[in-house]
């Protein structure tokens, strides 16, 4: 990998803090972002926030470790060091195809199928072979 994770994230909020229309597009459709500095997290959000999701009746929501790390993982942009070391592991078990060796049989669920990296492969084979996030065998909704 090009960047160690600390590197990664100093260079993210670097270029939001360079670009606030990034920042201001991703708060503006009800998405946080979860900030990590000097060991303490902070929220920018917008005037609407979509996960979790709104309960009637309900002005907030519980804001302990465990309810951040699970609406982080549900859709907030997760700036926090661990969340670029896993998306390091994530990216370092994606495998090319030995096509060359085992022909199209190498083509299967648990290989990246380009040379490219593209987003939408990259979250089409997380959703196949994570464990927590993948779809093989079950229903997305």
């Amino acid at each position: 990998m090009a960047y160690e994770p600390r590197e990664l994230q100093e260079r993210i909020e670097q270029l939001l803090a360079e670009r606030p229309l990034i920042a201001a597009s991703i708060v503006r459709i009800g998405v946080p972002i979860l900030h990590e500095r000097d060991g303490k997290l902070t929220i920018t959000r917008g005037p609407r926030v979509s996960i979790p999701p709104s309960t009637p009746g309900r002005d907030s929501v519980p804001l302990s470790p465990e309810a951040i790390d699970r609406y982080a993982q549900q859709g907030w942009v997760d700036l926090r060091l661990v969340n670029f070391q896993r998306w390091r592991t994530r990216l370092q078990a994606i495998e090319p195809p030995d096509v060359e060796t085992y022909g199209s049989a190498a083509l299967d669920v648990k290989m990246y199928p380009g040379d490219r990296f593209v987003p939408g492969d990259i979250v089409g084979w997380i959703f196949t072979n994570e464990e927590d996030q993948g779809m093989v065998g079950r229903r997305l909704f």
